[in-house]
């Protein structure tokens, strides 16, 4: 059986911690979330999940996208998302 198979037709993610940063750069936007839950959901590979918790920042996003970005987690850590 193949991985998309077992996966339900949809390809498995792999699951990424984000970088925990102290600070974000000068001029950085930080996207903190309101609600629980992811803040982003699309159709690629990867789930970005914080360095600190592991709480599930995004879902589904696919190799590079929003690299630089900086998410505040409801745990309070700053999370990067790595370049591609």
């Amino acid at each position: 059986m193949s991985a998309d198979h077992l996966a339900g037709g949809r390809r498995a993610r792999r699951r990424q911690r984000l970088i925990l940063i102290e600070a974000p750069e000068p001029d950085t936007k930080v996207i903190a979330p309101k609600t629980g839950g992811p803040l982003f959901r699309g159709v690629g590979e990867y789930d970005y999940a914080c360095a600190r918790c592991g709480a599930l920042l995004c879902a589904g996003l696919g190799a590079g996208a929003l690299a630089g970005v900086v998410f505040r987690c409801w745990c309070g850590a700053l999370n990067q998302v790595p370049p591609p």
